[in-house]
Protein backbone atom coordinates (compact mmCIF):
# COMPACT_ATOMS: atom_id res chain seq x y z
CA UNK A 1 0.00 0.00 0.00
CA UNK A 2 1.28 3.44 -0.92
CA UNK A 3 0.88 6.03 1.82
CA UNK A 4 0.72 9.60 0.48
CA UNK A 5 2.58 10.84 3.56
CA UNK A 6 5.70 8.77 2.80
CA UNK A 7 7.45 11.22 0.53
CA UNK A 8 10.95 10.00 -0.36
CA UNK A 9 13.77 11.67 -2.24
CA UNK A 10 14.74 9.60 -5.29
CA UNK A 11 18.13 10.38 -6.80
CA UNK A 12 19.14 9.19 -10.26
CA UNK A 13 22.92 9.17 -10.75
CA UNK A 14 24.34 8.83 -14.25
CA UNK A 15 27.54 6.87 -13.76
CA UNK A 16 27.51 5.43 -17.29
CA UNK A 17 28.75 6.62 -20.66
CA UNK A 18 25.29 7.53 -22.06
CA UNK A 19 22.98 10.48 -21.58
CA UNK A 20 19.63 9.14 -20.43
CA UNK A 21 16.04 10.10 -19.63
CA UNK A 22 13.80 8.98 -16.76
CA UNK A 23 10.06 8.40 -17.02
CA UNK A 24 7.61 7.85 -14.19
CA UNK A 25 5.48 4.74 -14.92
CA UNK A 26 1.84 4.92 -13.79
CA UNK A 27 1.17 1.58 -12.08
CA UNK A 28 -2.50 1.52 -13.10
CA UNK A 29 -2.38 2.66 -16.74
CA UNK A 30 1.30 1.86 -17.53
CA UNK A 31 1.48 5.30 -19.15
CA UNK A 32 4.81 7.08 -18.83
CA UNK A 33 5.63 10.71 -18.14
CA UNK A 34 9.16 12.07 -18.56
CA UNK A 35 10.43 13.53 -15.29
CA UNK A 36 14.14 13.88 -16.14
CA UNK A 37 15.48 14.70 -19.61
CA UNK A 38 19.06 14.38 -20.80
CA UNK A 39 20.86 13.44 -17.60
CA UNK A 40 24.47 13.72 -18.72
CA UNK A 41 27.22 11.14 -18.06
CA UNK A 42 30.11 11.52 -15.62
CA UNK A 43 28.21 11.11 -12.35
CA UNK A 44 25.62 13.84 -12.96
CA UNK A 45 22.57 13.40 -10.75
CA UNK A 46 19.06 14.68 -10.30
CA UNK A 47 16.64 14.17 -7.42
CA UNK A 48 12.83 14.00 -7.54
CA UNK A 49 10.17 13.51 -4.88
CA UNK A 50 8.30 10.24 -5.05
CA UNK A 51 6.63 7.53 -2.97
CA UNK A 52 7.32 3.89 -2.09
CA UNK A 53 6.04 1.59 -4.85
CA UNK A 54 6.67 4.03 -7.69
CA UNK A 55 8.35 2.69 -10.82
CA UNK A 56 10.57 4.49 -13.29
CA UNK A 57 11.97 3.72 -16.74
CA UNK A 58 15.55 4.76 -17.53
CA UNK A 59 16.50 4.82 -21.24
CA UNK A 60 18.65 6.63 -23.78
CA UNK A 61 17.46 8.72 -26.73
CA UNK A 62 18.01 5.91 -29.26
CA UNK A 63 16.44 3.37 -26.88
CA UNK A 64 19.45 1.07 -27.05
CA UNK A 65 18.74 0.22 -23.42
CA UNK A 66 15.82 0.42 -21.02
CA UNK A 67 15.83 -0.30 -17.29
CA UNK A 68 12.90 -0.39 -14.88
CA UNK A 69 13.59 0.60 -11.29
CA UNK A 70 11.25 0.45 -8.31
CA UNK A 71 11.19 2.43 -5.07
CA UNK A 72 10.81 -0.33 -2.46
CA UNK A 73 7.76 -0.42 -0.19
CA UNK A 74 9.89 -0.41 2.96
CA UNK A 75 10.93 3.24 2.67
CA UNK A 76 9.61 5.78 5.14
CA UNK A 77 8.91 9.49 4.95
CA UNK A 78 12.10 11.45 4.29
CA UNK A 79 14.19 8.50 3.13
CA UNK A 80 16.75 9.06 0.38
CA UNK A 81 16.78 6.42 -2.39
CA UNK A 82 19.57 6.37 -4.98
CA UNK A 83 19.64 4.64 -8.34
CA UNK A 84 23.19 4.68 -9.73
CA UNK A 85 23.02 3.73 -13.42
CA UNK A 86 26.27 2.15 -14.65
CA UNK A 87 27.48 0.75 -17.97
CA UNK A 88 27.34 -2.76 -16.49
CA UNK A 89 23.63 -2.26 -15.80
CA UNK A 90 22.74 -1.03 -19.26
CA UNK A 91 25.02 -3.46 -21.10
CA UNK A 92 25.08 -6.44 -18.76
CA UNK A 93 26.01 -8.90 -21.48
CA UNK A 94 29.74 -9.28 -21.96
CA UNK A 95 31.32 -10.90 -25.03
CA UNK A 96 32.74 -14.36 -24.35
CA UNK A 97 33.81 -17.43 -26.31
CA UNK A 98 31.73 -20.52 -25.59
CA UNK A 99 33.29 -23.92 -26.16
CA UNK A 100 31.05 -26.97 -26.46
CA UNK A 101 32.80 -30.32 -25.92
CA UNK A 102 31.21 -33.63 -26.85
CA UNK A 103 32.94 -35.98 -24.44
CA UNK A 104 30.39 -38.77 -24.83
CA UNK A 105 31.29 -42.21 -26.10
CA UNK A 106 28.82 -42.39 -28.98
CA UNK A 107 26.26 -39.58 -29.26
CA UNK A 108 26.25 -36.90 -31.94
CA UNK A 109 25.21 -33.63 -30.28
CA UNK A 110 23.24 -30.68 -31.56
CA UNK A 111 23.46 -27.27 -29.90
CA UNK A 112 20.72 -24.66 -30.20
CA UNK A 113 20.67 -21.04 -29.07
CA UNK A 114 17.60 -20.40 -26.88
CA UNK A 115 16.08 -16.98 -27.63
CA UNK A 116 14.97 -15.48 -24.28
CA UNK A 117 12.28 -13.30 -25.83
CA UNK A 118 10.44 -15.91 -27.89
CA UNK A 119 11.69 -19.22 -26.39
CA UNK A 120 12.43 -20.25 -29.97
CA UNK A 121 15.56 -22.26 -30.65
CA UNK A 122 18.06 -21.72 -33.44
CA UNK A 123 20.51 -24.48 -34.31
CA UNK A 124 24.08 -23.25 -34.13
CA UNK A 125 26.01 -26.55 -34.10
CA UNK A 126 24.85 -29.65 -35.98
CA UNK A 127 26.38 -33.10 -35.39
CA UNK A 128 29.15 -32.32 -32.94
CA UNK A 129 31.00 -35.64 -33.04
CA UNK A 130 31.73 -37.68 -29.91
CA UNK A 131 35.20 -38.31 -28.60
CA UNK A 132 36.89 -40.03 -25.68
CA UNK A 133 39.27 -37.18 -25.01
CA UNK A 134 39.68 -33.88 -26.79
CA UNK A 135 43.29 -33.74 -25.58
CA UNK A 136 44.13 -37.07 -27.26
CA UNK A 137 46.52 -36.15 -30.07
CA UNK A 138 45.52 -39.29 -32.03
CA UNK A 139 41.86 -38.28 -32.06
CA UNK A 140 40.76 -37.57 -35.64
CA UNK A 141 37.15 -36.44 -35.23
CA UNK A 142 35.91 -33.05 -34.09
CA UNK A 143 34.81 -33.18 -30.47
CA UNK A 144 34.61 -29.47 -29.63
CA UNK A 145 33.50 -26.28 -31.27
CA UNK A 146 33.82 -22.69 -30.09
CA UNK A 147 31.47 -19.81 -30.90
CA UNK A 148 31.35 -16.13 -29.97
CA UNK A 149 28.48 -15.28 -27.64
CA UNK A 150 27.55 -13.21 -24.59
CA UNK A 151 27.01 -13.71 -20.89
CA UNK A 152 23.39 -14.43 -20.07
CA UNK A 153 22.85 -16.54 -23.19
CA UNK A 154 21.27 -19.99 -22.93
CA UNK A 155 21.91 -22.99 -25.14
CA UNK A 156 20.28 -26.39 -25.44
CA UNK A 157 22.25 -29.60 -26.06
CA UNK A 158 20.49 -32.74 -27.27
CA UNK A 159 21.04 -35.83 -29.43
CA UNK A 160 19.36 -36.82 -32.72
CA UNK A 161 16.80 -39.02 -30.92
CA UNK A 162 16.12 -36.26 -28.38
CA UNK A 163 16.66 -38.79 -25.61
CA UNK A 164 17.95 -35.97 -23.40
CA UNK A 165 17.88 -32.18 -23.29
CA UNK A 166 20.35 -30.07 -21.31
CA UNK A 167 20.03 -26.31 -20.90
CA UNK A 168 23.43 -24.61 -20.68
CA UNK A 169 23.56 -21.10 -19.20
CA UNK A 170 26.47 -18.70 -19.72
CA UNK A 171 26.72 -17.19 -16.26
CA UNK A 172 26.87 -13.40 -15.92
CA UNK A 173 29.89 -13.65 -13.60
CA UNK A 174 32.23 -14.21 -16.56
CA UNK A 175 34.36 -11.31 -17.73
CA UNK A 176 34.67 -9.99 -21.28
CA UNK A 177 36.95 -12.23 -23.32
CA UNK A 178 36.57 -15.29 -21.06
CA UNK A 179 36.17 -18.75 -22.56
CA UNK A 180 33.22 -20.63 -21.09
CA UNK A 181 33.43 -24.40 -21.55
CA UNK A 182 30.52 -26.84 -21.51
CA UNK A 183 31.53 -30.52 -21.64
CA UNK A 184 28.72 -33.00 -22.26
CA UNK A 185 29.67 -36.42 -20.88
CA UNK A 186 28.00 -39.84 -20.61
CA UNK A 187 27.85 -39.29 -16.85
CA UNK A 188 25.94 -36.02 -17.21
CA UNK A 189 23.44 -37.62 -19.61
CA UNK A 190 22.97 -40.65 -17.31
CA UNK A 191 22.22 -38.35 -14.37
CA UNK A 192 19.26 -36.72 -16.13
Amino acid sequence: MIFPGNVVQVEFINDCSHTFHVNFIDSESSEEDMIIANLQPAAASETVQSFPGHQFAVYDEDRTFRLRVLVGQGHEHGDHVSFRITDDMIHPQKPVDVEFINDTSSKQLHINYLDPDSDNEEMIIHNLSPGKSCSDSNFDEICSETIHSFTGHDFVAYDEERSFRIILHVDESHRSGDTVTFAITDEIIASL
